[in-house]
């Protein structure tokens, strides 16, 4: 996996974590968070990280990746994956975060749409 996909999977893999320890949070400060520690941990500026996610994975802004991530630790959805798999070359471990072992148990969100 090239380095750059390391710092997207990183990223996902530190969110989830942070989400699972406290499922009321905000999608946006955990993925802040997470950009803020892998960008400290491979020394390098964290729009580095986040261009990885807008710029290499055609997002069109951050707010929509936090959507995706939203969507995926609260319902379970694929979109998320689909999108990494869509740009990258994946073997089974290098998509932990999205492994059935690893799945986020759903979280009921109040007042969300469907």
């Amino acid at each position: 996996m090239s380095a750059k996909m390391k710092e997207i999977v990183e990223v996902i893999k530190e969110v989830q974590e942070s989400f699972r320890s406290c499922p009321d949070a905000s999608i946006r400060k955990l993925r802040i968070a997470a950009v803020e520690k892998v960008a400290k941990k491979r020394e390098i500026d964290i729009r580095t990280v986040y261009d990885k996610f807008t710029r290499k994975l055609d997002m069109n802004s951050l707010s929509e990746v936090d959507r995706l991530l939203d969507e995926w630790l609260r319902n379970g959805t694929k979109e998320l994956e689909n999108i990494l798999r869509y740009h990258y070359y994946f073997n089974g471990k290098e998509l932990e975060p999205f492994s059935k072992n690893m799945v986020t148990p759903k979280v009921k969100a109040k007042n969300r749409p469907k």
